[in-house]
């Protein structure tokens, strides 16, 4: 390999900054899509005639959204850490934001094996 295409693959700085992005840019759209989810929630008045509601998993969908809001913002400061300081978002913290993204196909399978790539990449470096 030639030296300019051996410092841009391994340009770790700048892998991890766009990775930042990506997951800014999914915490916002978590965010952003749990509140169109909530305003259809409280804007619909129909409930089944058992009186609760059920969604995914047999969970509330009030809960659904709960747990969306909650890993957005989990998303938005792994963001903030992997650009800023990095004291938890490089370890095994990051591993485990990582494996669970795989679950969700077909983008979060991509951005979890790309970040599972540059985080074991940081850690043989260091």
């Amino acid at each position: 390999m030639t030296r300019a295409s051996t410092s841009s693959v391994y340009d770790l700085n700048g892998q991890i900054h766009f990775l930042g992005r990506i997951y800014t840019f999914l915490g916002w759209l978590g965010l952003i899509g749990s509140g169109f989810l909530l305003f259809a929630l409280f804007s619909s008045q129909t409930t089944p005639a058992g009186g609760t509601q059920t969604g995914l998993f047999g969970i509330s969908p009030h809960l659904s959204v709960f747990l969306l809001i909650c890993w957005s913002i989990l998303l938005l400061n792994f963001s903030k850490d992997i650009t800023g300081p990095r004291k938890w978002s490089t370890g095994i913290a990051g591993v485990v934001i990582a494996a669970m993204n795989l679950i969700s196909v077909p983008v979060g399978t991509a951005v979890g094996l790309y970040t599972l790539w540059v985080l074991f990449q940081y850690r043989r470096i260091q």
